[in-house]
């Protein structure tokens, strides 16, 4: 979870989304799919034209941008992983 410097927001993953939210309303901005690059850009497009102050829309720029490369990364790990054949000697 990560809360946004004005201290108003939240973003926080919940399952295979992350979700940005006011806290105590608990008011849904967006939610979007970390590992799809298209759920990101419009994720990033509704933070751009959001009601966020400046401060608050740069961190949530760079908040999806760290789910993203999360999602992705622990992905391409995987993939990796599982692409390697076992040494069985």
């Amino acid at each position: 979870m990560a809360r946004l410097p004005s201290e108003r927001y939240l973003m926080q993953q919940v399952d295979e989304e992350v979700i940005l939210f006011e806290d105590g309303t608990e008011r849904e901005l967006l939610r979007f799919i970390p590992s799809s690059p298209d759920s990101v850009a419009k994720a990033q497009k509704i933070i751009h034209d959001s009601e966020l102050g400046p401060e608050d829309k740069s961190f949530a720029h760079m908040w999806s941008g760290y789910f993203y490369h999360a999602a992705t990364a622990e992905a391409e790990t995987i993939l990796v992983l599982s692409s390697q054949e076992p040494d069985l000697t």
